[in-house]
């Protein structure tokens, strides 16, 4: 395929060749150019042609519709069993800006239910996104006079969420990084405690341990 090239005389060539992925390519452009022109992919002797040939590749393999449903939709039944911050950040952040905007919706309202359970009020602690270039998944980002928190996307066995003590709210560098993971945020309580219990020795002057417990 070549940019001089009519959809007509792609679907042509498509027609003769056995490669899935061009023929998948072609279909993508075809209905890009019907767009374009302001004509129907569905009635399109062109889209139809590829079609076709796409089908006969489906039909070779041996396709089982009905398995093909039964295994989507244990695939969804697995993934909705999953927090959606964690369904958004399985998938690539980079140049999909609504997937990103979701991730950090989600990672903000995960940070509120933290910075509760850590005992703050209104006023005692920050919430932001950072949202960076379109190649990044960005941070969002916990900051209080004690501690600084950031969501991120990990990939990485450190985890997906960095934590560090902090002496104020213009402290971004503070003690050593910790690191979590977004699992850790499904037992927000539990992960409030350990992160009380493992920054008490730093300078996070939060509720005792035992109190905490207690509260909840």
């Amino acid at each position: 395929m070549n940019a001089t090239e009519t959809r007509e005389e792609v679907a042509l060539q498509i027609s003769q060749q056995n490669s899935f992925k061009s023929t998948l390519s072609a279909l993508s452009r075809a209905i890009r150019e019907c767009g374009d022109e302001g004509v129907a992919p569905v009635s399109d002797p062109a889209v139809g042609l590829i079609l076709t040939k796409l089908n006969s590749f489906v039909q070779g393999s041996g396709f089982d519709r009905q398995q093909a449903i039964s295994v989507c939709q244990d695939a969804q039944a697995i993934r909705l069993q999953k927090p959606l911050l964690i369904q958004l950040a399985e998938k690539t952040l980079s140049y999909d800006p609504d997937r990103k905007a979701a991730f950090h919706k989600e990672a903000k309202k995960q940070l509120k239910r933290l910075a509760d359970a850590l005992g703050y009020v209104k006023g005692e602690f920050d919430i932001s996104s950072s949202m960076g270039g379109v190649a990044v998944g960005g941070e969002a980002i916990l900051h209080t006079d004690h501690l600084y928190l950031q969501i991120f996307q990990g990939f990485s066995r450190f985890g997906d969420i960095l934590y560090r003590s902090c002496d104020h709210r213009k402290d971004y560098s503070g003690g050593n990084n910790n690191y979590a993971f977004l699992k850790d945020l499904n037992d927000i309580k539990a992960f409030a405690r350990r992160l009380n219990h493992e920054l008490d020795g730093g300078r996070m002057p939060v509720l005792p341990y035992d109190t905490i417990g207690m509260l909840f």
